[in-house]
């Protein structure tokens, strides 16, 4: 979940929040959604097993096992739970508060900046992305010196990098055309040498 998380979202906010691309929320709610119903599921599968595990506990363990190791199946699961939520970015304009014009101006223009900054810094995150899947194959397929020559090279070599190519279309909120151009280099290359 996390993984996919991560890999469909961008760097957003310092508490952690990233954002999802408009184009990615249909795709992404029905794959999280599926998530969540395997992972209630094999949570319910583990509270049902738990009595059992407990009762088995000091035979398997013996001198090890140590009562408190097992809390109550009520504060177990406590400890276990799926949340998301999805939150508008907010825009500039809407300030509800009850200031002078002079200002709202002045916290709307900070707000922007703040939103430029933030943007760019999500922004940063497709490039290294891509940069990081290129000097990963760049390496793979580099010849050292001392290699016996029977390198291994698997499928997700070229999956992977046009996996990304394709999410790149959708992670490019800014429209930015220089990553758009580098992602329309990389993937025909790609495509030619899976095709090949």
């Amino acid at each position: 979940m996390r993984l996919y998380h991560n890999k469909h979202t961008l760097p957003w906010a310092d508490k952690g929040e990233r954002m999802l691309p408009t184009a990615l929320f249909m795709d992404y709610k029905q794959t999280m959604n599926g998530f969540e119903q395997t992972f209630n599921m094999m949570c319910n599968n583990f509270y049902i097993e738990y009595p059992r595990l407990v009762a088995e506990a000091p035979t398997a363990l013996q001198g090890l096992y140590k009562a408190e190791d097992y809390p109550e199946l009520t504060d177990v699961r406590l400890k276990f739970g799926f949340r998301r939520t999805v939150k508008p970015v907010p825009e500039a304009g809407d300030f509800r508060l009850d200031i002078p014009a002079y200002d709202l101006e002045e916290m709307r223009s900070e707000f922007m900046s703040q939103q430029d900054r933030k943007l760019a810094e999500a922004m940063r995150e497709p490039w290294e992305r891509l940069h990081k899947t290129l000097v990963a194959m760049s390496e793979k397929l580099t010849d050292v010196e001392g290699d016996d020559g029977k390198k291994r090279y698997h499928d997700t070599l070229l999956t992977n990098p046009l996996e990304l190519c394709s999410l790149l279309t959708k992670l490019n909120i800014t429209n930015d055309p220089k990553l758009e151009e580098a992602r329309r280099q990389v993937e025909p290359i790609l495509w030619n040498s899976v095709l090949f």
